[in-house]
């Protein structure tokens, strides 16, 4: 069961309950607003403008609409538009929105392709793209929540924490380092990522936290959105020791009940 969705339900468990709320006339799906006769045959909103009158006993139909077939049809949930690719998830249509944005079953393409002159004709399933990065793009693959990033060239990777998949930007642009993390979309789990400079002796620190958003197709984004770490030419030398930067990126999940 998904994080934020407690009353999701396989499709089987609705099943027969959906089949009360087929208008009788085009057998879509009535939402509000559903009309009904005075025989309390219900329909839809749609074909009560187009009918006039009832299609099952022929009746006008009232004034009023039915608030409580109304009410379960908000509540009894739609099923997820990826059903045929595999989707079991039902919930209620207010939900649904939410959980397209992080459905496993959705199309996706590699969140690689086209960054840093990548290109990767790789297309599948959202649930299917932390095996295709670990197989075909193993050299910039990393796992675990913390990892070193001490190569002063730019680079992009893709991290994979907590079954969550993380895109990694560092990017050397007119005397400055940026940095930043954004997050592919796993689920509606927030998280942070911090950023920690070293020097070689140890007695200075720098550390910068970034909420991480969720990718866009534009890399540069993160860099206009203000949420990285920058440091310009001159600091950046305090931190980079025989051609290394001695950077280390810390990816957690923010806890929103402290």
């Amino acid at each position: 069961m998904e994080k934020g969705l407690d009353i999701l339900a396989p499709v089987s468990s609705v099943g027969d309950l959906l089949e009360y709320l087929k208008c009788p006339r085009c057998s879509e799906r009535m939402e509000q607003p559903i009309a009904f006769c005075k025989n309390g045959h219900n329909i839809c909103g749609a074909c009560k403008d187009a009918m006039g009158k009832c299609p099952i006993c022929g009746h006008p139909f009232t004034g009023t609409t039915n608030i409580g077939l109304e009410n379960v049809s908000v509540w009894s949930g739609v099923a997820c538009p990826n059903v045929d690719l595999g989707c079991k998830i039902v919930c209620p249509s207010e939900l649904m929105t939410d959980h397209i944005a992080t459905c496993t079953y959705k199309k996706a393409t590699c969140p690689l392709d086209k960054l840093l002159s990548i290109v990767c004709p790789w297309e599948g399933l959202l649930k299917d793209m932390a095996a295709h990065c670990r197989e075909s793009h193993q050299s910039r693959f990393r796992e675990g929540s913390v990892f070193k990033s001490s190569s002063i060239n730019d680079a992009v990777n893709i991290i994979l924490n907590d079954d969550e998949i993380f895109i990694y930007h560092k990017l050397f642009k007119g005397g400055k380092l940026y940095c930043a993390v954004e997050k592919v979309g796993i689920s509606q789990t927030p998280y942070s990522a911090t950023f920690i400079l070293d020097t070689l002796s140890g007695l200075d620190r720098i550390a910068l936290n970034q909420v991480v958003n969720v990718v866009s197709e534009n890399t540069d984004v993160p860099l206009k959105s203000g949420k990285f770490l920058k440091l310009n030419d001159k600091l950046l030398k305090r931190f980079i020791c025989d051609g290394k930067l001695a950077l280390q990126v810390v990816i957690s999940e923010v806890n929103l009940e402290t």
